[in-house]
């Protein structure tokens, strides 16, 4: 979900999952991420630049940028 929307969408995502999950809930996300900023798989890269050709806000995420929404929203 959060590579096919702009990053206002994962942040908003986080902090309301941050507010309604329960201790022992969990998000999962499904999709491809980048590692160290860098894609996994050629094939990850051109899907995340056809992402930006259709929209600029859209694109393959940074896990560790994730991962910092996540810590931030207390998750």
């Amino acid at each position: 979900m959060i590579h096919i929307a702009p990053w206002a969408a994962a942040e908003a995502l986080f902090q309301g999952t941050g507010e309604r999950l329960t201790s022992d809930g969990v998000l999962f996300l499904y999709g491809p991420y980048k590692r160290d900023r860098a894609h996994t798989a050629p094939s990850n890269e051109a899907f995340d630049n056809q992402l930006r050709a259709t929209n600029p806000a859209w694109g393959v995420r940074n896990m560790e940028d994730v991962v910092e929404l996540g810590r931030a929203a207390d998750l």
